[in-house]
């Protein structure tokens, strides 16, 4: 796969808010019990937020960086997952394509039939639903969120998407053990604005981004004056929902609108004290900008004359933003583009309120993510986030410099990449949409010599941009004209724990797989339902993942949460070890030197040895072992890590084992 490069020409490259926070006020002193889980909700919540990065899924991104890696998880490897079974199955009141968060006992998410669930991790068991309408007005007919709620302390914070009537957008922090409203803020009054991104909680701060649905009315609503929305920043305070601060990503001059920030989950870098975002694109610009645009040019020629018309540094577009974590002030922002003004009426012929010469319609699609690679000397940071074109960018995130990007696939309105992809140092794992089903021949793993129209995933080397594998699935569009051979668009997250992507596809069925993170091999898959945008929030050896999208006529509904869990033997107290199995088969020493003692203590003869390092791949394999012991030979492998499986004529144990020196 080349490194994509910006084309030279512009024709290559295109074929006033309000916040008011509501405070509850004091409970009545009888109710001493609800009063004391605010209490301790606000005493609690700026020491319990700062420990996200942890082994719950506690917001979109799982972690701060929003790498959407399981860090510590161990019970989940390539060696078992293909032994994943469903665990329960809830049925919710719509399509569920939020990543839900995760806690110790509880499961929280939206669903896009406006309501907002806890739901027992364990069982399945409903805890309590809510109506996201109810936390705003009893005026509002119908509203919902489709962003994951951010666990922090006592409270989860999740932003609205648009009511009927529109009431511009609102961010919640809600009770997590009642469901109850701790308190609420209009962070923007336009009657457009949503919240679609996931909210991040760091210290006692919350950030999340502000987007709209001005850009669809201006399309659809007649006589409609586009366009008045500015796309922002917002921190507030997670005790009350004051506003600290709000940033916004266009300039406050006529003519410039759009820059919605909707991607994933902002991240927070604490080293440097900076808060990273991406932007979509403008809805409008001054005409003195498209002016330039219609004289043509290179694209850097173009960008410089832009640069000169005022309000142009400060507006946003396209780009990965960094701001002050304190102040919100930006430091650096980087627009990938020289052009990119649009509104959905630029889907039709003669269209609404479509720019003259419209860009591409390329947001960023997915919030940006802070990642380390290299070690020693050459250890470094970087920030990436894949972008509606196809390409994946990734800068230094102490300027914006260009660092490598890689045109993964195909770019189109709807991906391109969108949503989210995930890292684990090594490699990146993302899903590329490609919604005009383009033909794209893959390159490396699984799909080499293959091409593909429609969706796939990819994995790309994390420090050099290097595509590594790519794969795709079988099953058609779920519906709609397409060409012969076509398969299902992929638009949802991608999910990266112990060297195991999770990904779904938005066939009919709802396909949700597992892949090798190391070979692109495909380990598993359950057909749920509905097709798939949701990601997948991997948690002590359990996934859970919801069902159903049919927003833009993309795909199926369903109306489904899964939690899936080791079977059998596997689904383990320790790396898939059952306490009967750990019992019945003893192994020792560990740590290793030479030998490694294998014994089945209820003397059944062994019937396989097999032995995987980290990454899934088999490293020494035996048939059956006519004896109920075996002395397995270590001397000929490196020191390391590894995965074990032993399985006899009644039990089977999955560990790890440390090979020594």
């Amino acid at each position: 796969m080349k490194q994509r490069t910006l084309p030279t020409t512009l024709r290559d490259l295109c074929p006033r808010a309000t916040r008011k926070p509501h405070r509850l006020p004091l409970p009545n002193p009888e109710h001493c019990p609800k009063f004391f889980l605010l209490f301790l909700n606000l005493l609690f919540l700026p020491f319990l937020a700062v420990g996200q990065d942890q082994k719950y899924w506690l917001s979109g991104g799982q972690n701060t960086s929003n790498t959407r890696n399981a860090a510590s998880e161990i019970k989940l490897t390539p060696a078992n997952v293909g032994t994943l079974k469903k665990n329960w199955e809830f049925v919710t009141g719509g399509d569920v394509s939020a990543t839900p968060s995760v806690d110790d006992r509880s499961v929280y998410f939206p669903d896009w039939a406006g309501n907002l669930y806890r739901v027992d991790a364990k069982t399945g068991t409903e805890r309590w639903r809510k109506q996201i309408k109810s936390y705003i007005s009893p005026t509002i007919n119908t509203t919902f969120a489709r962003a994951t709620p951010a666990v922090a302390g006592n409270a989860l914070i999740i932003g609205t998407q648009q009511g009927r009537p529109k009431f511009g957008a609102y961010v919640l922090a809600i009770n997590k053990v009642n469901g109850e409203l701790l308190w609420k803020t209009q962070v923007d009054n336009h009657p457009d604005a949503i919240i679609t991104q996931s909210a991040v909680v760091y210290g006692n701060k919350v950030y999340v981004g502000v987007s709209s649905q001005e850009e669809g009315s201006a399309a659809f609503i007649p006589g409609y004056q586009c366009c008045s929305f500015r796309g922002s920043m917002v921190c507030l305070d997670a005790g009350t929902g004051k506003v600290l601060w709000q940033t916004y990503m266009t300039p406050d001059l006529d003519g410039f609108s759009g820059n919605a920030i909707w991607g994933s989950t902002p991240v927070i870098d604490p080293k440097r004290n900076s808060v990273y975002v991406t932007t979509g694109n403008n809805y409008t610009v001054p005409q003195a900008i498209l002016d330039i645009v219609a004289q043509g040019g290179s694209s850097e020629v173009v960008r410089a004359k832009i640069m000169n018309v005022a309000g142009s540094k400060e507006n946003y577009f396209d780009a990965l933003v960094a701001m002050d974590l304190s102040t919100g002030k930006v430091k650096w922002a980087k627009s990938v583009l020289p052009f990119d003004a649009w509104t959905v009426g630029c889907l039709f012929e003669g269209g609404a309120n479509c720019p003259e010469n419209a860009g591409p319609d390329y947001d960023f699609g997915q919030g940006p993510a802070l990642f380390t690679v290299g070690s020693g000397s050459s250890r470094r940071d970087l920030l990436g986030a894949g972008q509606k074109s196809g390409i994946y960018w990734v800068v230094n995130p102490d300027n914006g410099a260009d660092v490598w990007n890689t045109q993964v696939g195909p770019g189109g309105t709807l991906g391109g990449l969108q949503w989210g992809s995930a890292v684990d140092g090594k490699q990146i794992y993302t899903a590329v949409s490609n919604n005009d089903f383009t033909g794209h021949t893959m390159t490396k793993g699984p799909g080499a010599g293959t091409q593909v129209k429609g969706g796939f995933w990819a994995a790309l080397d994390a420090a050099t941009g290097a595509v590594k594998w790519e794969n795709a699935a079988a099953n058609p569009p779920a519906f709609g004209s397409y060409p012969e051979g076509a398969v299902a668009v992929n638009t949802g997250m991608v999910t990266v724990a112990n060297g195991v992507v999770f990904a779904g596809a938005m066939d009919a069925p709802g396909t949700m797989y597992a892949f090798n993170a190391a070979t692109g091999q495909k380990l598993w898959s359950f057909e749920s339902g509905g097709s798939v945008n949701s990601g997948a929030a991997v948690v002590d050896g359990n996934v859970y993942w919801g069902s159903g999208y049919t927003n833009f006529g993309l795909g199926t509904g369903n109306n489904k949460l899964y939690s899936f869990g080791l079977s059998g033997a596997n689904a383990t107290a320790r790396i898939g070890v059952s306490r009967e199995s750990e019992e019945s088969i003893r192994l020792y020493p560990t740590p290793a030197t030479q030998v490694i003692n294998i014994v089945s203590r209820d003397e059944n003869n062994i019937r396989s040895i097999q032995l995987f390092d980290l990454a899934g791949r088999s490293v020494k394999e035996f048939g059956a072992v006519a004896s109920p012991s075996y002395h397995l030979d270590l001397t000929a492998l490196p020191a390391g890590t590894y995965l074990i499986k032993v399985a006899t004529e009644t039990s089977s144990i999955t560990t790890k084992v440390v090979v020594v020196r």
